[in-house]
Protein backbone atom coordinates (compact mmCIF):
# COMPACT_ATOMS: atom_id res chain seq x y z
CA UNK A 1 0.00 0.00 0.00
CA UNK A 2 1.27 3.45 -0.90
CA UNK A 3 1.68 6.37 1.34
CA UNK A 4 -0.07 9.75 0.73
CA UNK A 5 3.54 11.32 0.06
CA UNK A 6 3.75 9.06 -2.63
CA UNK A 7 0.49 9.44 -4.41
CA UNK A 8 0.43 13.30 -4.43
CA UNK A 9 3.99 13.16 -5.97
CA UNK A 10 2.10 11.10 -8.66
CA UNK A 11 -0.60 13.48 -8.80
CA UNK A 12 1.93 16.52 -9.04
CA UNK A 13 3.97 14.81 -11.68
CA UNK A 14 0.53 13.90 -13.69
CA UNK A 15 -0.77 17.77 -13.12
CA UNK A 16 3.03 19.44 -14.41
CA UNK A 17 2.80 17.29 -17.57
CA UNK A 18 -0.95 18.01 -18.48
CA UNK A 19 0.41 21.96 -17.71
CA UNK A 20 3.58 21.56 -20.23
CA UNK A 21 1.04 19.73 -22.38
CA UNK A 22 -0.92 22.39 -23.09
CA UNK A 23 1.85 24.86 -23.13
CA UNK A 24 3.46 23.19 -26.04
CA UNK A 25 -0.18 23.06 -27.97
CA UNK A 26 -0.22 26.67 -27.31
CA UNK A 27 3.03 27.56 -28.56
CA UNK A 28 2.62 25.48 -31.51
CA UNK A 29 -0.76 27.33 -32.40
CA UNK A 30 1.21 30.94 -31.94
CA UNK A 31 3.88 29.67 -34.33
CA UNK A 32 1.57 28.38 -37.21
CA UNK A 33 0.23 32.16 -38.04
CA UNK A 34 2.78 34.46 -39.61
CA UNK A 35 2.07 38.13 -39.81
CA UNK A 36 4.03 40.01 -43.20
CA UNK A 37 4.53 43.47 -44.54
CA UNK A 38 3.44 44.35 -48.03
CA UNK A 39 4.24 47.60 -49.71
CA UNK A 40 0.59 49.40 -50.75
CA UNK A 41 0.61 52.75 -52.99
CA UNK A 42 2.71 55.41 -50.35
CA UNK A 43 2.86 53.28 -47.15
CA UNK A 44 2.22 49.73 -46.31
CA UNK A 45 -0.08 47.13 -45.01
CA UNK A 46 0.08 43.23 -43.45
CA UNK A 47 -0.98 40.10 -44.42
CA UNK A 48 -1.71 37.43 -41.85
CA UNK A 49 -1.59 34.01 -42.60
CA UNK A 50 -2.25 30.19 -41.35
CA UNK A 51 -0.15 27.42 -42.37
CA UNK A 52 1.14 29.58 -45.72
CA UNK A 53 -3.06 30.36 -45.95
CA UNK A 54 -3.70 33.86 -46.52
CA UNK A 55 -6.74 34.83 -43.82
CA UNK A 56 -6.08 38.71 -43.72
CA UNK A 57 -4.77 40.97 -46.04
CA UNK A 58 -4.93 44.28 -44.60
CA UNK A 59 -4.08 47.75 -46.91
CA UNK A 60 -5.42 49.78 -44.87
CA UNK A 61 -5.18 51.04 -41.37
CA UNK A 62 -8.43 49.47 -39.36
CA UNK A 63 -11.12 51.59 -37.37
CA UNK A 64 -10.88 54.77 -39.11
CA UNK A 65 -12.68 56.66 -41.97
CA UNK A 66 -10.44 57.26 -44.11
CA UNK A 67 -8.83 54.86 -46.73
CA UNK A 68 -5.05 55.84 -45.15
CA UNK A 69 -2.26 52.99 -45.16
CA UNK A 70 0.23 52.62 -42.44
CA UNK A 71 2.90 55.21 -42.69
CA UNK A 72 5.75 52.84 -41.40
CA UNK A 73 6.56 48.55 -41.25
CA UNK A 74 6.43 49.32 -37.64
CA UNK A 75 3.18 50.26 -37.02
CA UNK A 76 2.14 47.57 -39.65
CA UNK A 77 3.63 44.80 -37.90
CA UNK A 78 2.26 46.30 -34.42
CA UNK A 79 -1.08 46.40 -35.91
CA UNK A 80 -1.39 42.93 -37.79
CA UNK A 81 0.50 41.16 -34.33
CA UNK A 82 -2.36 42.79 -32.57
CA UNK A 83 -4.92 40.97 -34.90
CA UNK A 84 -3.00 38.03 -34.88
CA UNK A 85 -2.95 38.09 -31.15
CA UNK A 86 -6.89 38.14 -31.27
CA UNK A 87 -7.34 35.15 -33.59
CA UNK A 88 -5.24 33.15 -31.35
CA UNK A 89 -7.33 33.69 -28.47
CA UNK A 90 -10.66 33.49 -30.19
CA UNK A 91 -11.22 36.70 -29.75
CA UNK A 92 -12.81 39.55 -32.26
CA UNK A 93 -9.99 40.60 -34.25
CA UNK A 94 -11.63 44.08 -35.12
CA UNK A 95 -9.25 47.17 -33.59
CA UNK A 96 -10.86 50.00 -32.26
CA UNK A 97 -9.23 53.51 -32.59
CA UNK A 98 -8.16 53.57 -28.67
CA UNK A 99 -5.95 50.72 -29.17
CA UNK A 100 -4.47 52.40 -32.35
CA UNK A 101 -4.27 55.33 -29.77
CA UNK A 102 -2.71 53.00 -27.09
CA UNK A 103 -0.17 51.40 -29.68
CA UNK A 104 1.04 55.18 -30.93
CA UNK A 105 -0.07 54.40 -34.95
CA UNK A 106 0.45 57.38 -36.87
CA UNK A 107 -2.83 58.31 -38.93
CA UNK A 108 -1.57 60.96 -40.97
CA UNK A 109 1.80 60.65 -43.13
CA UNK A 110 1.98 64.01 -43.42
CA UNK A 111 1.85 64.56 -40.16
CA UNK A 112 5.05 62.40 -39.63
CA UNK A 113 6.78 63.77 -42.64
CA UNK A 114 6.16 67.55 -41.24
CA UNK A 115 8.34 65.71 -38.23
CA UNK A 116 10.91 64.67 -39.96
CA UNK A 117 11.87 68.24 -41.78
Amino acid sequence: MRNKKTDLTILLIVALGVVAYFFVQNSKIKNDYTVAIITVNDGYGYTISYHDKLLIKQEQIPAIQNTTVFCSKEDAITVGELVKTKIINKENPKITTSELDANNITLNCNTLADTTK
